[in-house]
């Protein structure tokens, strides 16, 4: 059991928590997972992974559809599987009231990596139409499936054919994410698939232009009062100037076309990035 807890320990990202008195109920913490979320008042644990249940009380999360789970003191990001049973990649499940809960590694996802680090605007939520760029073999937009749930819609964007045979596995077994074989440069090329605006826009794609790639779909295909999200990647852009010159730069020529709502440094997960949420100028 202690080799089995000590992957864990590896493989997700964890942070040290005390547990407020009166969090758990008066029993042995040892190997007890619980799942706390918002606007919830009581959650069922799953202890030493033998199905037995029993009900804690729960502090909300700071964002909607986004979950945590706690092992002893330790907290654990998770989102609540949309297909139970399907994982995208090899991360670890808990169960809780017949749902299940997919750990999220921020070391494997930017997204993942900002909510961490203290990320306060997220306009991905339950019901968000997301354009996707970027979207590579589709773990990180797993993730924001599970957050949109069943009223949402995940268009994902992808322009390497490698990397969209193991996004179409994905997209095959869940019904809000759409994949669409482009190039990110030219949102004219599958606007029409799309059809319509969108509320957000994510991008995480490695290019030079990833200003002028933001701005140029933002134009084409987001919404009225939506929002943009952006990984930041500074070596693509220049791989010899100061990732901090870069991002100077970035949000510079992101400034006419958009306020910068927060910025989240995520070197901790990612070397030399950084991730904006952006508001478009009216």
């Amino acid at each position: 059991m202690r080799g089995g807890r000590e992957r864990v320990e590896r493989k997700a990202y964890c942070e040290e928590e005390r547990v407020k008195e009166g969090h758990l109920h008066p029993i042995s913490n040892r190997n007890i997972i619980c799942v706390s979320g918002r606007a919830r008042t009581t959650i069922a644990i799953l202890i030493n992974g033998k199905g037995q249940f029993i009900s804690v009380r729960t502090e909300e999360s700071a964002h909607r559809g986004v979950f945590f789970a706690f092992e002893g003191a330790k907290r654990f990001l998770c989102t609540k599987n949309l297909v139970k049973g399907f994982r995208a990649s090899n991360e670890k499940v808990a169960e809780s009231g017949g749902d299940e809960y997919r750990f999220w590694e921020p070391s494997r996802s930017k997204l993942g990596a900002a909510i961490v680090k203290g990320l306060k605007a997220m306009p991905i939520k339950p019901g968000s139409s997301v354009l996707y760029l970027g979207a590579a073999n589709g773990i990180t937009a797993s993730y924001v499936s599970d957050i949109v749930g069943e009223k949402g819609t995940v268009y994902c964007v992808e322009f390497s054919p490698i990397a969209m045979k193991d996004l179409l596995r994905v997209c095959a077994r869940r019904g809000n994410m759409l994949p669409i074989l482009a190039d990110a440069r030219f949102p004219e090329r599958y606007a029409e698939k799309i059809g319509g605006k969108v509320g957000v826009i994510y991008e995480d794609v490695a290019d030079k232009d990833q200003d002028g790639i933001m701005r140029a779909n933002a134009k084409a295909l987001l919404r009225d009062g939506g929002f943009g999200m952006m990984a930041v990647k500074a070596r693509c852009v220049d791989s010899t100037a100061s990732p901090k010159i870069i991002f100077e730069r970035i949000r510079n020529n992101l400034s006419a076309d958009f306020e910068i709502a927060e910025s989240v440094d995520i070197g901790d997960f990612e070397a030399d990035h950084e991730f904006l949420v952006l508001r478009p100028r009216r």
